[in-house]
């Protein structure tokens, strides 16, 4: 028969075994709908209707603002868009299904930060 220790270790194993598969569950289903928890409250909602501001400038060549180069992308069809240049479309945005479009930047959009600072009540972009 198994003593109270053997038992004890059996039971602690199988739990450390449930938890891990959980946590893996847990980290492969955040990777895959972090846009559908954040970014995205509702169907209908107004505030990503028109997507957001990532940072992601034209200088020549797309890049982050922080002058990180672009390795990754998800362009949507068609964008970016060559014949708008001339209208001054060189910010990224990306709308609630990762896709990225050019746009003019002084359009009102809101934004994400890569860090933030909060001071008085106010969320400070600094990265």
């Amino acid at each position: 028969m198994y003593s109270k220790f053997t038992i004890f270790l059996y039971f602690l194993q199988f739990f450390l075994i449930c938890f891990l598969y959980f946590l893996l569950f847990f980290v492969q289903f955040f990777q895959k709908n972090f846009f559908a928890f954040f970014l995205h409250p509702g169907s209908d909602s107004d505030e990503i209707k028109d997507g957001f501001w990532m940072g992601l400038v034209y200088k020549g060549k797309w890049e982050w603002v922080d002058n990180w180069p672009l390795a990754v992308s998800n362009w949507a069809p068609g964008h970016p868009d060559q014949d708008t240049w001339s209208q001054h479309h060189d910010c990224a945005r990306m709308n609630k299904y990762g896709h990225f479009y050019n746009d003019r930047c002084s359009k009102k959009l809101p934004y994400v930060c890569k860090d933030a600072v909060f001071l008085d009540g106010h969320i400070f972009c600094t990265g």
